[in-house]
């Protein structure tokens, strides 16, 4: 189950094109994103405040099927529950999805459980409201960069000055610590600028084989991670960013080696059909459960640990490719292990 901050869920809620709010396993409203409370507005054309009941929001039948798969979500402590159900509001019925999150406090007190209602509204609407809003988060995202990367780079500088400096392993223990949160927050940062920033493609006719190089050399895997990279002697070239498709391929291959912490196998192959040249990557892995093949593609999806991963890495992948005019194709089966297929089109075709 998703793990977050009550920031960061703050952040998602109000960035997402649909209307959309959050309440607690009481089904009492926590919170709630603008178009949210114009869907919702109360008598008196007041929208909701939280601590409400969500009775008070949605119809009588609606609330009880949204409390249905609440109860049913607790009951089963499922790590995942994603549901599409029909919800009336304002005499008309839309598809809602409804999503457990596990909501951290900043004052540091046990994660509560929560549930992200959405609203799948269709149409022209929420694709230019996901456009504005995308807009205005990479303003938003900007500005936490500026503020978050000067004090996170001192903080590292100081934990290894004094990594240098200390003696007693207890203490370069914890400063070890330090340094992999500084890293992990940093990379979370650098995570959401991606994901808010509009990619402009730099193409140019690139070398796929040069590419996947570089982009292996870059991870530096230790040796119980074996690679194996194999491409055919007349390869083609594509019409592509190729800064753009290392991070692609970096991102794929650190799931992978993720996915074997105690080592195994990357298979990485580029094969290439009339149209098509596909460059996939295979690991020997625990695989992925079928239920989440679905959801591992959408932002802030994680099946990692707290503190280890927010779900933005896929996503930014997947609108590369896109803007590449390609795809990437996930095959998993638990126990096994994972290929992603990454698909572009040949040079001329783009």
């Amino acid at each position: 189950m998703n793990t977050l901050s009550s920031s960061l869920l703050s952040f998602f809620v109000e960035v997402n094109a649909y209307p959309t709010l959050v309440v607690d396993q009481r089904l009492s409203l926590l919170i709630m994103n603008r178009d949210a409370q114009e869907a919702f507005r109360m008598k008196g054309g007041k929208p909701p405040r939280p601590g409400i009941p969500l009775e008070d929001i949605l119809p009588g039948e609606s609330c009880e099927v949204v409390r249905a798969v609440v109860c049913q979500s607790t009951k089963l402590g499922e790590e995942e529950v994603e549901r599409n159900i029909a919800v009336d509001v304002t005499g008309k019925r839309f598809p809602v999805a409804i999503v457990p999150v596990m909501v951290v406090t900043k004052h540091g007190t046990a994660p509560g459980r929560a549930f992200i209602i959405s609203l799948k509204m269709e149409g022209r609407r929420a694709k230019d409201q996901q456009a504005t809003k995308l807009a205005s988060l990479g303003e938003f995202a900007a500005g936490i960069a500026h503020e978050l990367n000067t004090p996170l780079a001192n903080i590292s500088l100081i934990a290894e000055n004094l990594l240098d400096d200390v003696k007693d392993e207890a203490v370069k223990k914890e400063l070890r610590k330090i340094l992999t949160q500084v890293e992990f927050s940093a990379k979370t940062v650098q995570e959401i600028l991606a994901f808010a920033r509009k990619d402009n493609p730099s193409f140019e006719l690139v070398d796929l084989r040069k590419v996947v190089n570089e982009s292996i050399e870059k991870l530096r895997l230790e040796r119980k991670w074996r690679l194996k990279f194999e491409a055919p002697g007349d390869l083609p070239k594509v019409k592509a960013d190729p800064f753009q498709l290392q991070e692609v391929f970096i991102n794929i291959i650190r799931n992978a080696k993720e996915a074997m912490k105690d080592g195994g196998d990357i298979d990485v192959r580029i094969l290439v059909s009339t149209d098509w040249v596909d460059v996939s990557i295979t690991d020997t892995g625990e695989g992925i459960p079928e239920e989440n093949l679905e959801k591992i593609s959408q932002p802030f999806f994680t099946t990692k640990p707290h503190g280890q991963g927010v779900g933005l890495g896929l996503p930014i992948c997947q609108r590369i490719v896109s803007n590449h005019k390609g795809e990437i194709m996930i095959k998993s089966k638990v126990g096994t292990g994972t290929t992603f297929t990454v698909r572009l089109p040949r040079g001329e075709r783009i």
